[in-house]
């Protein structure tokens, strides 16, 4: 749990122009990346939901709601276009590392890839 993955920023292809979305998502892993609290973030994009996972800190375990508030709230502000899932489940980060070495393969059809968004966003919402 302590190992960085730092994987690259995703998005789910949907035609459009690649550089602005991957400075997008770029933008937004740096923003919740420039936390002190926080040691590790995944992004993946699929049209306006974007999926935000993180690990945070041992020491900061305690304090996990309100980090999960304040980079909600600061993404919001930052990028309100777009609708964002926030987490700092574990199994949530797992599955999307997983999405992301699923999108890195070039052939992945992206139905798949979207269904496989979908699930994440469902295990979310079990969550909450």
């Amino acid at each position: 749990m302590i190992k960085r993955t730092n994987p690259e920023p995703m998005d789910i292809i949907n035609g459009m122009d690649e550089k602005d979305e991957k400075g997008l998502i770029s933008k937004v892993k740096e923003t919740v990346a420039n936390e002190d609290t926080i040691y590790d973030v995944i992004v993946v994009k699929n049209d306006k939901k974007i999926i935000v996972a993180y690990k945070v800190k041992h020491l900061q375990r305690f304090h996990m709601k309100k980090i999960e508030k304040t980079v909600t709230e600061n993404l919001e502000e930052k990028f309100p276009k777009n609708d964002f899932i926030v987490s700092s489940d574990y199994k949530i980060f797992l599955e999307s590392v997983r999405l992301n070495e699923l999108l890195k393969k070039k052939d992945v059809p992206e139905k798949k890839a979207r269904k496989k968004f979908k699930e994440i966003e469902e295990l979310q919402k079990e969550l909450i």
